[in-house]
């Protein structure tokens, strides 16, 4: 009867969403813990994890669905997506690691690597170029693998029927395997070329000319200064032709700046800034910049937190999906799921035993 009311580990919904919200919001399952006692609501640790595992492990097999609304779609509606990679650590179990001389040399040996959960953002915009406050955003990220972020990213754009949206940019930095993806991802979901427009970001790309120019010799830091403000007003302008050709002459020939100049080559069709501030687009990735910070960052990238690589994503997810506004939508369509898929196999115990 608890789990057909949608109870998790005998734990009703408000519970297991409560604990749940604080796994997430809290820098450890510790401190949710002391926050439940000085609450006076009963807790163990071990249930507190197994419920928010356990409620993450749902979710993340529904992930898709289960944060959005009943029928919601950006058709008609201008988009702005985002991909960006962030730092966490991972326990990694390492069976050739050397003994420790420590009394703890027993213990079962693991590594903590740094890996990187690439994270992406979809934004519904108003005309003049802001973040429409009416629409929810969406979080997720994978861990380290490229391509099953992008199928992620697919899923979601499938399911919101991106080909009907009215216009799409997609804005990142200058990452290989973003800008390798992008596109093809896009086109295959149906998005017409007319509607689709890509920009690297351009405060990376005025650090490129900020390094271009700090390799170069004999010139002073003030010469330095105006040349980094002379080669920001055409990259702004959209005098790209230009900007590549004055460094050009600058480099005299010399491969490390020749080579760091391939970069502007590479995406000369991606740094249309004037252009996009023509159709009110806007031309820094900052939203995805702070989702990292928020979703990632301020609750993963601590050195002392880390934990295996299923359980972090499937936090990461959870995490996302609060930031995004989105936990009630969530809980309740936990709750229809878990009502919905008990009623199956009542039927099909029920016809099972009526055939016996």
């Amino acid at each position: 009867m608890l789990e057909y009311w949608g109870c998790v580990h005998k734990a009703a919904p408000a519970y297991y969403s409560y604990i749940s919200m604080l796994s997430i919001l809290c820098p450890s399952f510790d401190i949710v813990l002391q926050i439940l006692n000085d609450q006076h609501i009963q807790g163990e640790y071990k249930r507190i994890k197994k419920i928010a595992y356990n409620v993450g492990e749902t979710c993340f097999s529904n992930r898709i669905k289960i944060g959005l609304k009943q029928g919601e779609h950006v058709s008609g509606k201008r988009v702005i997506l985002s991909v960006d990679g962030g730092r966490t650590r991972l326990r990694e179990m390492n069976p050739h690691k050397k003994p420790s001389k420590s009394y703890k040399a027993k213990r079962a040996k693991f590594d903590t690597p740094w890996r990187e959960p690439k994270l992406f953002v979809i934004h519904v915009l108003n005309k003049d170029g802001s973040i429409n406050k009416h629409e929810l955003p969406i979080y997720d990220a994978v861990i380290n693998d490229a391509d099953r972020c992008s199928d992620l990213l697919a899923g979601y754009l499938k399911k919101l029927r991106i080909e009907t949206a009215a216009e799409i940019l997609f804005i990142a930095d200058g990452a290989e395997w973003i800008w390798n993806r992008a596109k093809s991802t896009l086109l295959k979901l149906g998005v017409s070329e007319t509607k689709l427009s890509e920009a690297i970001d351009y405060f990376h790309a005025v650090e490129h000319i900020s390094d271009i120019i700090s390799t170069l010799r004999k010139i002073d830091k003030q010469k330095k200064t105006a040349l980094v403000k002379e080669l920001k007003k055409m990259l702004w302008d959209g005098k790209l032709e230009q900007l590549i050709s004055k460094m050009t002459v600058l480099s005299k020939g010399r491969k490390l700046i020749l080579d760091k100049l391939n970069y502007f080559h590479k995406n000369i069709s991606r740094m249309k800034y004037d252009q996009l501030r023509q159709h009110n687009f806007p031309c820094g990735s900052g939203i995805v910049e702070s989702a990292i910070r928020r979703v990632i960052n301020l609750r993963f990238k601590s050195p002392s937190t880390f934990g295996n690589h299923d359980n972090v994503e499937k936090l990461i997810f959870l995490r996302a999906i609060f930031l995004a506004g989105r936990w009630n939508i969530m809980i309740n369509n936990l709750i229809k799921l878990n009502h919905k898929f008990l009623q199956q196999n009542l039927k099909l115990v029920s016809h099972l035993i009526i055939l016996n």
